[in-house]
């Protein structure tokens, strides 16, 4: 008799933080693609433009192969330029006065 030798790669735990990794690092390359491309579903009124939005957040993560991970946002005011930073649950830091 021959045994199904079918391939279980899907019940190993290494291909599992494979696969969480490609996850994160895929959410990741959307919200930064989200963030700065045109918006296309920008709607505006016939009076004019919509105006922006005060703040601006930009996540980001990343994993490792011990398990470890980081993650945390940029935050933009666009009123003021400054640039905050907030690293996983901690409070926002500020890192940058003024943009241009």
């Amino acid at each position: 008799m021959q045994q199904n030798t079918m391939n279980t790669n899907h019940t190993n735990p290494a291909n599992k933080r494979s696969l969480t990794r490609w996850a994160i690092v895929t959410a990741a390359i959307a919200a930064l693609a989200l963030t700065f491309a045109p918006s296309a579903f920008a709607q505006t009124d016939k009076a004019g433009a919509a105006p922006t939005p005060r703040y601006q957040v930009s996540s980001w993560a990343f994993g490792s192969e011990a398990g470890k991970g980081e993650r945390g946002c940029y935050i933009i005011d666009s009123s003021t330029g400054e640039l905050w930073v907030a690293h996983a649950d901690g409070a926002p830091k500020k890192i940058g006065e003024k943009l241009k």
